[in-house]
């Protein structure tokens, strides 16, 4: 008979993940009722080393002692509760099922019974009722993935419509635009830039994107044939900050407005392209820092898109265990909500390195016409499509599977040419193309644009790759105070590009151009 509960006494052996309000206080509480705590886990555990005189490991220190798994409760205490869940299924994937916390669905969604009794014995520890032991509990178990569209709004059966939430990593610019069309909209910077501007008042940051708006406005007025001037530029901006004023009092007073009034797009390729007016309520939800942005799309389109054969062989791989936990959102109605490593890697780290690359491209291509600076399709476009990206990243295949959307050609660099199954079926899901993967000893025989390090890949091949950039190099620290220091590699400092939190660890990002390392 295979066992579904466990006793959780006094003599558990019992680690705390997290050191702390929440962890402090739970372990406090067992602690003046004789319970046994035998160590806290934390990231950070090589500078807290201890607390309250007992150890703190990393989980990967935990997992490494045998004496520290076995018959071991790990009790979730991260302030983060829509964190547990997605931690606790990391855990049961590394051999832990003996886990207390507060698995709060992402939909808001009643868990099971098993996770509810676990839930209210976690409330129960959280409040300082101590349950009398010894307590029954169940093994924390991997819900199966049901099918089911998380994203969709409404279905209009009279004009055959559904409005759903889209994420803003599948949503594009109109076909026919001028020097943006096709353009990705969370990099649709003159217009996303300025809507920023306006919300935070920064004058530098508004004086950035008042040049790039205006050398956008010019192309613009040039493509309608007419006359530019400074007047006229005036006016364009004055338009723009008067959409933006009347968005922010439909945020503030009728935030439905959005949902009711969502722009039409069509699916190309697996990308939702805008087909009608909308563009800059799009633009200015982005710019507020929305992930999600509602559309209206066909619903035969729809259907069709969301590929229920393909998700199912997902969902397969997922339920099998064999496939680690998925490193970011997947951005699918059908898989959204699955648990994930980084819930907001495409916002907090691929599209600002994108927006970089994009802005670069077209300040580069950018034309002079009788005086007038305009940006310049015909090149941006050209260089868009030749722009090589190399990818050493530990992330699925999830920044690579962007920038080949976006119409760069991206190299995937790895120590075998085998993809994973995971990583093939995503590929196919969200129609990925112009996306080669290569192995380090091809490294010698291809020259890129930009290069994408993370450090948690092999140090080995850094040097190379640094060398083999001519215009970008991008390094996602994840271990700040690891003993390799990618910054000896180089004869100049690099910038910090932004700092953001993967994992509950703060992660940065550096920016060197191959301009300033040939210095």
């Amino acid at each position: 008979m295979i066992k579904r509960d466990y006793i959780f006494s006094k003599d558990t052996p019992i680690l705390i993940y997290g050191t702390g309000g929440d962890g402090l206080k739970i372990s406090q509480q067992l602690l003046h009722n004789a319970y046994q705590i035998r160590a806290f886990i934390d990231q950070r555990a090589s500078e807290i080393k201890e607390v309250n005189s007992i150890p703190v490991f990393t989980i990967e220190e935990v997992i490494q002692d045998l004496a520290l798994l076995e018959d071991t409760v790990i009790i979730i205490t991260l302030k983060n509760i829509f964190a547990h869940h997605s931690l606790a299924t990391d855990l049961v994937h590394k051999g832990f099922n003996r886990i207390i916390c507060l698995p709060i669905s992402k939909s808001g969604e009643t868990p099971s019974e098993p996770l509810s009794t676990i839930a209210s014995f976690y409330s129960s520890l959280l409040s300082g009722d101590i349950p009398s032991p010894p307590a029954i509990l169940p093994f924390y178990a991997i819900e199966k993935i049901h099918s089911r569209d998380r994203l969709k709004i409404t279905e209009n059966h009279a004009d055959e419509t559904t409005v759903t939430w889209t994420p803003i990593e599948l949503i594009y610019n109109y076909t026919k635009d001028g020097a943006f069309e096709n353009c990705s909209m969370p990099l649709f910077f003159p217009l996303v830039d300025l809507y920023r501007a306006f919300l935070t008042g920064d004058p530098a940051r508004f004086d950035s994107a008042l040049r790039s708006y205006q050398t956008y406005a010019s192309e613009f007025a040039v493509r309608k044939k007419a006359v530019v001037t400074e007047q006229l530029l005036d006016s364009m901006i004055a338009s723009r900050h008067g959409a933006f004023r009347g968005m922010i009092h439909l945020v503030e007073t009728k935030s439905t407005f959005f949902i009711e009034n969502a722009p039409s797009a069509e699916i190309i390729n697996g990308r939702f392209h805008l087909t009608a007016s909308g563009r800059n309520r799009v633009a200015f939800l982005i710019a507020r820092g929305y992930a999600l942005v509602p559309l209206t799309i066909h619903t035969q389109e729809y259907n069709s898109w969301l590929n229920h054969p393909a998700i199912g062989n997902i969902i397969s791989l997922i339920d099998r265990g064999t496939e680690p936990l998925l490193w970011s959102r997947i951005p699918h109605p059908l898989l959204i909500e699955q648990d994930v490593q980084v819930e907001d890697y495409y916002t907090s780290t691929v599209i600002p390195i994108a927006n970089l690359i994009i802005k670069s491209i077209y300040q580069d291509t950018s034309i002079n016409q009788q005086g007038t600076t305009l940006f310049s399709k015909e090149k941006a476009e050209a260089t868009l499509k030749s722009h090589k990206i190399g990818c050493l990243l530990n992330d699925q295949g999830t920044c690579s599977r962007f920038m080949a959307a976006i119409g760069f050609k991206v190299y995937r660099i790895d120590s075998v040419k085998q993809t994973t199954p995971l990583v093939e079926q995503l590929d196919d899901l969200l129609s990925v193309q112009n996306c080669t993967t290569i192995i380090y000893s091809e490294l010698k025989k291809i020259t890129f644009n930009t290069i994408i390090l993370d450090s948690s890949c092999p140090h080995s091949e850094h040097e190379s790759l640094i060398h083999a950039a001519t215009e970008h190099i991008f390094y996602i620290e994840r271990n700040p105070s690891e003993d390799f220091s990618w910054f000896n590699l180089l004869s100049t400092n690099p910038t910090p590009l932004f700092t953001t939190i993967w994992n509950d660890a703060q992660v940065r990002c550096y920016y060197i151009s191959r301009a300033d390392l040939s210095k």
